[in-house]
């Protein structure tokens, strides 16, 4: 199998299942090592895949990550509400992979944007995906500005990002010479990256069709169904998916996901337009 890398789509997974050097049963029946079973029921429309605890149900924006549970190998069946990957934020977005530095220190967006910034490098070598890292400048051009960048700085180390530079106007008006004339100094963040978002998603999507997951696109999800708080599948406009388990990575459809199962304590309200 090939690596699988994270993928960014907005979509329902099923799932077949290989089993590999364990004794397992499917539908009752003994599985040898190293088979794969998957069944498609073609007259009520669901897809159904059950290893014992072993099944996976993700839905839309999902992420395939190293789909491989210790001795059991997951290959899942996408369902994409859209007609093709990447059609929502993917598609239209500032493009900037971040470093973190100005998060709010200590949140899980700050975590998660520190530790993913440096994969990127290896990861869209692999994926032959346009990345580079251009730097960025933030200028202060008033003296409120400029006061305001040692905070900045400081936040940034909290972050544990550590290589922003305090440069002067005329070192900034170097490296960007249509910067504002006046502009009295600022910081610089060597690490801020851009990248086209709708490629990487597209690569994501043929890196995980390499590792064998089939992508049946325009299937909405409509609902989740669960029993004594346990999940059991999930509705689409193409049927019924069971599920043991579903990961709610929706994008900005995460909270109307949530409240499905009752658990949206949240609301995303989305901008267009704005950055």
């Amino acid at each position: 199998m090939k690596k699988l890398y994270s993928l960014f789509a907005a979509m329902v997974c099923a799932a077949s299942l290989t089993a590999q050097n364990i004794s397992i049963k499917i539908d009752g029946q003994d599985v040898p090592n190293g088979s794969t079973h998957t069944k498609y029921y073609a007259e009520d429309r669901i897809w159904n895949a059950d290893l014992e605890d072993y099944l996976v149900g993700i839905y839309p924006e999902v992420i395939f990550k190293s789909a491989v549970n210790g001795n059991v190998t997951v290959t899942l069946t996408s369902l994409d509400k859209n007609e093709d990957v990447g059609g929502d934020a993917s598609k239209s977005n500032s493009a900037i992979i971040h470093t973190g530095y100005d998060a709010t220190p200590g949140t899980l967006e700050s975590q998660l944007v520190v530790a993913a910034n440096p994969m990127y490098d290896l990861l869209c070598k692999e994926l032959d995906v346009p990345f580079k890292r251009i730097g960025a400048i933030l200028p202060a051009i008033t003296d409120e500005q400029f006061a305001q960048l040692p905070a900045i700085k400081e936040k940034a180390f909290r972050n544990h990002v550590y290589d922003v530079e305090y440069k002067s106007g005329a070192e900034l008006l170097e490296m960007e010479p249509n910067l504002n004339p006046a502009v009295k100094g600022g910081l610089y963040i060597p690490r801020e990256s851009i990248i086209d978002p709708f490629i990487l998603v597209q690569a994501y999507a043929e890196n995980a069709a390499a590792n064998g997951v089939e992508f049946l696109l325009s299937t909405q999800v409509t609902g989740i169904t669960y029993e004594d708080g346990h999940i059991t599948g999930v509705d689409t406009t193409a049927g019924h998916i069971e599920a043991k388990f579903v990961i709610n990575c929706a994008g900005l459809y995460c909270d109307e996901i949530a409240e499905m199962v009752g658990k949206a304590d949240y609301k995303v309200v989305a901008r267009k337009g704005q950055f």
